[in-house]
């Protein structure tokens, strides 16, 4: 009857404590938590943090390699396990970091089991909470291991420096399910999701943007991006500054602003223009970094449209796989709907790395539908030529790249199987040739 009327009181503080928290959760979208999960850690921890995940192994992938470059520096973090023999969702919180090799938490850690609430403090004078082995997942010293694969937990030793019970009381405790009690977990067994996340004072401001569901943006346009804060916002305007990635979706390391813009609420929706000098069919990533602390949000992905296409493997290959010197080529040029005025300029460069030659070969202006190319009367035979396209639109430039491609002028010809230094006359002899080019005559 104690016991019943202890956890009435505790589940009636922290379900007071989830209250006031709506908005600073420690597990934000964890699959792994229930309703009451959130409010019983925060009981445990303090009210003033909240979470920010790190890794998911469903999501991430399944290695201790992915694991360690998702949380290595990133400082203390909860950990969520699901235990796949009975479901129970188990973990541990540590307050150290875990790139420390090969001990990373000390004093104040603790392990958990949310299927019963129940929370094993660290007590082992002498050694630091867990360990961090670079191709291992995370090791709460004694109490449980995760494998390097990230699919079994070994569940220590005949001792935990969270439990003095001796060990099957303390596996039990951790591991099972109310009334459940298992003799043994000196082996592997399998677990199921893993969690991992980032414990963020609220004094530290975290942005979290949402990836919108957007098909691919022009040069230029702007998107509208969901976003919720984190922490103890200062009142009034608070200006961050908008960082873009290169068409790789890498970062400079101290990537240009593009634009600032301010947020004053917790959480509504901001409006960012793509750069106008973007890379056609680029991947960016961009970003938003706090002027008044430097913290960085979340990245989110913008794809790129094309902004042209040319049909010139179509003329190509009806030519046979090669151009010919002399000879004006009509190329289908593309449009898309991110051009919406007929300023423009679209240029043909004709060039060769092995001959060093380069020579602009048609231009086109307007919102035209071909490019005349004209290929030089004198040009020597090659098999690397390419056709560089640049769009001058808006004050900014677009280019494309055509593959490879022969311009031919020889035909080269031989005499199959002569029988001797000299022919005959009155013998019939077969002339075997290949066709390289635009000129028959020999």
């Amino acid at each position: 009857m104690k016991n019943t009327f202890f956890r009435f009181i505790l589940l009636g503080l922290v379900t007071l404590i989830q209250i006031e928290n709506l908005s600073a959760q420690l597990m934000p979208s964890s699959t792994l938590k229930d309703e009451n999960d959130e409010a019983i850690l925060q009981s445990w921890l303090g009210p003033n943090y909240y979470g920010v995940r790190l890794y998911s192994k469903s999501i991430d992938g399944a290695t201790g390699t992915i694991f360690h470059q998702k949380c290595n520096g990133q400082g203390p973090t909860i950990t969520l396990i699901r235990n796949s023999q009975n479901n129970v969702v188990f973990g541990g919180y540590s307050n150290g970091d875990w790139s420390g090799y090969p001990n990373a938490g000390g004093a104040g850690s603790f392990v958990f089991n949310l299927s019963t609430n129940t929370k094993l403090d660290y007590i082992g004078p002498g050694f630091n909470a867990t360990n961090s082995y670079t191709y291992y997942g995370p090791i709460f010293n004694t109490s449980f291991e995760i494998s390097s694969d990230m699919s079994q937990m070994y569940g220590g030793n005949s001792h935990s420096y969270f439990c003095n019970s001796g060990y099957a009381v303390c596996a039990d405790l951790l591991y099972n399910a109310p009334g459940q009690n298992v003799a043994s977990y000196s082996n592997w067994i399998s677990v199921g999701e893993i969690e991992v996340y980032k414990v963020v004072s609220n004094d530290v401001v975290t942005l979290n943007l949402a990836q919108p569901n957007i098909i691919s943006q022009c040069p230029g346009s702007t998107i509208a991006v969901n976003y919720n804060v984190l922490g103890n916002m200062v009142a009034g305007n608070n200006p961050y500054d908008v960082q873009w990635s290169n068409e790789l979706g890498v970062f400079a390391t101290n990537p240009a602003v593009s634009e600032v813009v301010s947020i004053n609420q917790a959480s509504g929706i901001i409006n960012l223009v793509i750069p106008a000098n973007v890379v056609q069919n680029g991947n960016y990533k961009v970003r938003l970094k706090r002027q008044l602390s430097g913290s960085l949000s979340n990245p989110i992905n913008v794809g790129i449209k094309s902004m042209f296409s040319v049909g010139f493997d179509e003329v190509y290959n009806q030519n046979g796989g090669f151009l010919c010197p002399g000879t004006n080529y009509q190329i289908p040029v593309f449009l898309s709907d991110c051009i919406t005025s007929s300023n423009l300029t679209l240029t043909a460069t004709l060039t060769s790395t092995s001959l060093g030659f380069s020579q602009v070969v048609g231009t086109m202006t307007g919102s035209g539908s071909v490019i005349d190319v004209n290929l030089p009367s004198n040009l020597n035979s090659a098999t690397d030529y390419r056709l560089l396209y640049q769009l001058s639109y808006a004050n900014q430039n677009y280019t494309l790249s055509s593959n490879t491609f022969q311009v031919g002028n020889r035909t080269i010809h031989a005499i199959n199987n002569p029988t001797s230094d000299f022919l005959c006359t009155g013998v019939l002899y077969t002339l075997n040739y290949t066709y390289l080019g635009c000129d028959l005559s020999f």
